[in-house]
């Protein structure tokens, strides 16, 4: 029989939201994720495997607050639908404030270590304590929800962590005096460091520990899963490393270390690339466009990008007045949720590069960079994927980074050029790709140059080997097959 499955995420695909005059609460699915864990949580539940999701509501609830009823929407058509409704498990006692404060945490103090980017890293040391508190909660909420299933059934509890919040869940449940069966499988969707850059973290033994209370522990790119069984041999904390089978023993227990490289929604974005509508009228007359579409993180390398541009207008001037760079530029962080200071600080770096780039370049019938501080609705974006000559991936680090693929799979015409980052994991899979080093911005404008030139037989023959690779490719044949190994 197939165990049930508990999807924990630190918030949830939508938000609930309560009547100031009432106190009523209820679902707003117009607000909250709307990218791949959205993705995600339909493919469970489409699945059959009973699945039930625990996260972060959004606002404070109060321990015993019912939650109210509605379903999962799934935005990855050309028509949104409403999957089947799911037991939800709110994590409650938590306010804005308070997933604010350990947001940024984690961005400030923990993920830069994680990703090498120690430059980044700022706030006290002092802090470990209280965003160990923000596991716990995560922690009860779990317990509630291991506790809707009867006693014969041992649920697979999958925790997916893309900021770094969920890293203590795991030890929590641990020191629970418990006799429930279950296994806990955790996702690391950002990077993880070598030795000599974890070294520096003074609180390495507390993540590690953290990671080694999973039973599964799975990684987006393979130099990710590498860098997690060095830094197990180098620590005092392990007994033995099988680095050829990806096992850790630990504290009498097997820890399974592998990939999982997720997948995008390749038949739907091509479907959605057909139909989607043409690009704002004026943008693509006369210019070709390199897009750039993300958040505003430190970890995306934009300001480094938008510098790089304005190089390559200067080094190569028969591109002024005949590309748009257009960028989208999501805000980081969670609906609703202050934006940390690490990322506040990236995202005014990014817009004073793109007024010295325009003020320096532009004419009056002719902008160089469209810079558009906000997500768009699939198909409009679909759209954008489909008629860019240049897909900009440049990414300081990435644990793996799907817009790449989600690009390939929206040409369905004239194909254009992904440029990947050599720091993204999804480089591991698109050798097509133009690769290139963020952090030279020279070199950058040179490979921007390049792509631009590619004569139409090279961008043919690069863009087919990279859409065959993705052919019939879906979240939820990614779902079924973690899902088989995790059974």
């Amino acid at each position: 029989m197939e165990r049930p499955v508990i999807l924990v995420c630190d918030t949830l695909p939508f938000r609930v939201v309560r009547d100031q005059k009432t106190g009523h609460l209820s679902r707003d699915s117009r607000q909250g994720d709307t990218g791949g864990l959205q993705v995600t949580c339909g493919s469970l539940v489409k699945s059959g495997h009973g699945a039930c999701l625990v996260g972060w509501p959004g606002l404070y609830m109060r321990e015993g607050e019912e939650m109210p009823s509605g379903d999962v929407t799934d935005s990855t058509t050309t028509s949104p639908r409403a999957l089947p409704s799911v037991p939800v498990v709110p994590v409650c006692e938590l306010s804005p404030d308070d997933f604010a404060k350990h947001f940024a945490f984690a961005a400030e103090m923990v993920t830069p270590h994680l990703h090498s980017l120690s430059q980044f890293s700022m706030g006290s040391w002092d802090d470990w304590e209280p965003f160990g508190l923000f596991g716990r909660k995560f922690g009860r909420a779990l317990l509630k929800a291991l506790d809707g299933y009867p006693s014969h059934q041992a649920p697979v509890v999958w925790v997916h962590d893309g900021d770094g919040l969920l890293i203590q869940v795991a030890n929590f449940l641990r020191n629970q005096e418990t006799s429930r069966e279950y296994t806990l499988s955790y996702t690391h969707h950002i990077s993880f460091p070598p030795w000599e850059d974890l070294q520096r973290f003074p609180w390495s033994n507390e993540v590690m520990g953290g990671f080694l209370g999973y039973d599964d522990v799975m990684f987006n790119a393979q130099v990710h899963v590498d860098n997690f069984l060095a830094c197990c041999r180098e620590m005092s904390l392990v007994v033995k490393v099988n680095e050829d089978g990806g096992t850790v023993y630990y504290q009498g227990r097997k820890v399974k270390v592998r990939k999982v490289a997720p997948s995008c929604q390749h038949d739907k974005l091509m479907k959605l690339a057909q139909v989607a509508p043409p690009l704002p009228r004026g943008l693509k007359e006369g210019c070709k466009i390199l897009l750039g579409a993300e958040r505003v993180a430190y970890t995306k390398g934009l300001p480094e990008r938008v510098r790089a541009f304005g190089r390559m207008l200067e080094r190569y001037p028969e591109h002024v007045g005949r590309v748009s760079y257009y960028q989208v530029g999501v805000p980081a962080g969670t609906e609703g949720v202050k934006v940390s200071r690490v990322h506040l600080k990236v995202q005014e770096e990014v817009e004073k590069a793109v007024l010295a780039v325009n003020e320096t370049f532009g004419t009056p019938l002719w902008t160089p960079i469209h810079y558009v501080p906000r997500p768009l609705p699939h198909a409009p974006l679909a759209g954008f994927y489909r008629d860019a000559d240049v897909m900009l991936v440049t990414s300081l680090k990435d644990a793996l980074n799907l817009v790449a693929k989600e690009y390939v799979s929206c040409q369905v015409n004239d194909p254009g050029v992904v440029v990947v980052s050599k720091y993204a994991g999804v480089s591991e899979i698109m050798e097509e790709a133009l690769l290139c080093d963020p952090r030279d911005e020279d070199g950058l404008a040179d490979i921007m140059h390049q792509a631009l030139t590619m004569p139409l037989w090279e961008r043919r023959a690069r863009m087919n080997k990279l859409q065959s690779r993705q052919e019939g490719c879906t979240v939820g044949a990614w779902v079924r097959k973690v899902l088989k190994r995790l059974q």
